[in-house]
């Protein structure tokens, strides 16, 4: 699960105006915002992030659910969920860097058996996880951001004599894409709601994408290590 990191500058001139008029300064995010270990700690009909896959088919299990984890064979893109009556709940799944398997992302759907008020709704959510860092048109609790995601993509969509300057003014260099890509993959809780259905994503992407690139690092020194001594005694045929 991802936000969309796209924010487009309608008129040129706009580039130009918020690099010049825009000081240097250290940014505060202004929202209510949460740590890393409020958001993965949150729980969901008692799961949470990182947990263990044995350990959070036990709790869904003794939650009445019905499923089961397939063996793990990498990259989850796809998941059959776990299931009971008017739930369903979909486990993602990752290896960390010790080969243990842990839950990265977990999306628990609700169907109520009549109209719901969707303000009461959202106000019960805000008892159970804090004031939301955004309201509409989903509620989200994410981590604090470092940069102003919208000034930045500002910079970077606009014209390339203007982008150094433009994101020096905002404290910003060159290297601030993957900042902020990190950011928008961070742990997050992410609610929406309808008349007749509730939706809960918590997921921490950034977890998951780091440890994914580690394990590939991993396996492809593993293959270039084998060819080597496969090949350490092998003649050149002439």
């Amino acid at each position: 699960m991802k936000n969309n990191f796209r924010y487009i500058a309608s008129v040129v001139g706009l580039v130009v105006v918020s690099c010049s008029a825009t000081s240097a300064f250290a940014y505060t995010d202004p929202a209510k915002t949460y740590t890393e270990e409020q958001l993965t700690s949150a729980n969901v009909a008692g799961l949470h992030l990182f947990m263990t896959d044995d350990e959070a088919a036990k709790v869904l299990k003794e939650g009445g659910f019905q499923g089961k984890f397939p063996a793990f064979k990498g990259d989850e893109r796809m998941v059959t969920p776990w299931v009971k009556s008017g739930q369903k709940i979909a486990v993602f799944r990752f290896k960390d860097k010790d080969g243990i398997i842990r839950v990265h992302s977990i999306e628990f759907n609700q169907n109520f058996d009549r109209p719901v008020d969707v303000d009461t709704v959202k106000s019960k959510l805000s008892e159970r996880y804090g004031e939301p860092t955004q309201t509409h048109p989903d509620l989200i609790w994410r981590e604090a951001y470092t940069f102003d995601h919208a000034k930045v993509q500002t910079c970077i969509d606009g014209p390339s004599e203007y982008r150094a300057a433009c994101l020096k003014n905002i404290g910003a260099d060159n290297t601030v894409g993957k900042k902020v890509e990190d950011e928008e993959n961070g742990a997050m809780i992410k609610a929406s709601v309808w008349p007749k259905q509730l939706r809960i994503i918590v997921s921490d992407d950034k977890v998951f994408t780091n440890a994914e690139a580690m394990n590939l690092a991993a396996k492809a020194a593993a293959d270039k290590a084998k060819a080597q001594k496969d090949t350490k005694d092998t003649s050149l045929g002439f």
